[in-house]
């Protein structure tokens, strides 16, 4: 704004006096004018002027903040709503000691049934009993160079174990027998293969009565019977 703008509004500020502040009603005109031109919209209420005239002027509505319930709404009084913050806190205490008390009775459940378990497990139970032979080629009429030594464990379902330190001869077929020490009877367990380690014990056989190991050399001539060609044989007795 140039300088002498300024000074030129400056002055101007300077010259208004008290009557300039005077506030002056509009005349009549100008509420008849304003009545006439809204007056096919909606009646207004009467104001009066202040030379004692009477006067319409449009009154703007005021919003109602207030809520109409529905007619299926149900208005609660205050006394009987419930605060359930309260009973929350009030329960707190109460469900943390419920859970606590589930987890130490799951906890004593289970503790109960592994002592349950292991007594049963101890109950009327023995070491098993263990018959073992050395088996050997001592006094023997088939020479052969190894030895062997037998196993057997008296459970539900006993096995005879074999473990030779040498390996059985080939050319012909070795069978595995069990006898009686009085040599009054004998049964075949059927030819060793390659690997065979372990054999089924026959449930008809009492380990007491058939307990001497026997292993022959069997020709293939159709006869079932003992060849007499032992080349290992052993007792089995107690550890």
């Amino acid at each position: 704004m140039a300088e002498q703008e300024l000074n030129d509004w400056k002055a101007l500020a300077q010259s208004i006096t008290d009557d300039d502040r005077v506030r002056h009603s509009p005349p009549p005109m100008v509420w008849d004018n304003i009545q006439a031109a809204i007056a096919e919209s909606e009646p207004l209420p009467q104001r009066p002027t202040e030379d004692g005239n009477v006067m319409t002027a449009p009154v703007a509505e005021t919003p109602s903040l207030s809520v109409v319930p529905e007619a299926e709404d149900e208005i609660v009084p205050q006394e009987d709503v419930i605060d359930l913050s309260a009973a929350r806190e009030r329960n707190a205490p109460a469900t943390a000691r419920k859970t606590r008390r589930h987890l130490i009775l799951a906890g004593a459940a289970s503790l109960l049934a592994v002592v349950v378990g292991l007594s049963l497990f101890n109950i009327d139970r023995t070491p098993t009993e263990t018959l073992v032979a050395s088996v050997s080629n001592e006094t023997l009429p088939e020479a052969y160079d190894g030895t062997a030594t037998a196993s057997l464990e008296l459970d539900d379902a006993p096995m005879l174990e074999i473990s030779f330190d040498a390996a059985l001869p080939t050319d012909e077929p070795v069978e595995l027998w069990l006898i009686k020490p009085d040599l009054s009877d004998m049964r075949s367990l059927g030819i060793v293969q390659p690997g065979d380690t372990s054999w089924d014990w026959p449930d008809d056989l009492d380990p007491n009565e058939y307990s001497i190991v026997d292993l022959s050399i069997e020709p293939n001539d159709g006869d079932p019977t003992h060849s007499g060609r032992s080349i290992l044989r052993g007792q089995l007795t107690d550890m």
